[in-house]
């Protein structure tokens, strides 16, 4: 049942550019992040300010070290780093309606995504420029994910949480259409301005 609501796929078959996500706390919410190749991901994550404290050490492979990030960045860590021991999916651009209503949020999309250098390209800007402040409804993970992927920031998993209100009233139909209809929506939303996209150049 897990396996026909998501995309879990097994390492080997990571594609630079590839938006991908793992699931932590028992599935409550997932981590997004872009496979930049190489075994190397780029993801936003929320400042450790002591309020998640952490055992790990400095990550021998990547030099990537949790204690130590006081801020909210944008971060270029190792495979195992972004999944913690948690499995991996891959988060699919251009399904179609009824199979995006059938899969859990987050994990999906009917919009187009832009070519992997342009994807690739942006997320490597962000490690530099910063993605701002995290916000868990504005600004989170998915939303950066997102971003690498269209030039638009937004999180499915918000969307689904305030359509959450019409399964309570209207069912689970209304819910999954609104679900729907956001997402369809996301397409007339302008992309970040002043973004840095890179072109090969001319021959």
């Amino acid at each position: 049942m897990e396996r026909l609501l998501s995309h879990e796929i097994d390492r080997s078959m990571l594609i630079p550019g590839d938006h991908i996500y793992t699931y932590r706390w028992g599935y409550i919410y997932s981590h997004h992040g872009i496979y930049v190749g190489g075994d190397r991901v780029v993801h936003f994550k929320m400042a450790n300010l002591l309020l998640v404290p952490s055992n790990r050490p400095r990550c021998k492979n990547c030099g990537y070290d949790r204690r130590a990030q006081l801020a909210d960045a944008v971060v270029k860590t190792c495979l195992d780093c972004f999944l913690k021991g948690d499995r991996l999916f891959r988060f699919e651009y251009e399904v179609n309606g009824l199979y995006y209503m059938l899969k859990n949020p987050g994990s999906c999309t009917t919009n187009k995504c832009d070519p992997a250098d342009v994807v690739i390209n942006r997320a490597r800007n962000a490690c530099i420029k910063g993605f701002g402040k995290y916000d868990l409804v504005e600004n989170n993970c998915e939303s950066f994910a997102f971003y690498c992927k269209t030039g638009t920031r937004i999180s499915h998993q918000v969307l689904a949480v305030k359509n959450i209100a019409k399964l309570v009233v209207n069912g689970v139909i209304i819910y999954q259409v609104g679900r729907l209809q956001d997402d369809i929506g996301i397409k007339y939303i302008k992309k970040d301005v002043g973004e840095t996209v890179w072109a090969e150049p001319e021959k």
